[in-house]
């Protein structure tokens, strides 16, 4: 079986979508899982990806999962060939697992820190609500004439940059709090 990390240091989410036939030209596009019109409901970064409408995020294995209907094994035998990675089919071991003892985790400081992810997560929520309202409201105010072209330019630049920088931080802060659920 290949390093997972080699994978991970050829491959990004880019050019999962370059293979597949989408080409976004920023961080966001229409979501391609649930064929959606909006688009900017489907943000992603190297390895990981969200979708705000659908709810669907993952990382590079579930994205060919969820696009080309494929199970794990030929998700990274797909990510292997894309990465020009020679995979070698070795017989499959089961995995065993040594037997471990129950150790008590420190509950309240994992909480904590999921409480802290979740926190953020709204608060990223409600600013990306708040900017993607003020961008509707620059549209409209032009469309009625109550604007100037230079202000609305410059508004619609400054919404759509920190609408990016929401998304990107908040693809970041999913990933992380699904690690922290992961490790619990």
């Amino acid at each position: 079986m290949t390093d997972f990390e080699e994978i991970k240091c050829r491959v990004t989410i880019r050019d999962i979508l370059n293979s597949l036939g989408y080409y976004p030209k920023k961080r966001r596009m229409a979501c391609p899982i649930h064929r959606g019109k909006n688009r900017t409901s489907f943000s992603f970064s190297e390895h990981y990806y969200h979708c705000f409408s659908c709810g669907a995020s993952g990382g590079l294995v579930d994205l060919l999962v969820e696009l080309k209907g494929m199970d794990r094994r030929g998700a990274l035998e797909y990510l292997s060939r894309l990465a020009g990675i020679s995979h070698t089919s070795a017989p499959s071991k089961p995995n065993a697992r040594m037997p471990t003892r129950y150790r008590p985790k420190s509950i309240s400081h994992e909480d904590q820190n999921l409480r802290e992810l979740e926190f953020r997560l709204e608060v990223l929520d409600i600013l990306r609500d708040f900017y993607t309202w003020e961008l509707k409201n620059a549209r409209r105010r032009k469309r009625e004439g109550t604007i100037s072209l230079a202000a609305f330019y410059s508004a619609t630049q400054y919404y759509d940059y920190v609408l990016e920088e929401l998304d990107e931080e908040y693809v970041w802060t999913r990933y992380y709090k699904r690690i922290e659920m992961r490790n619990k």
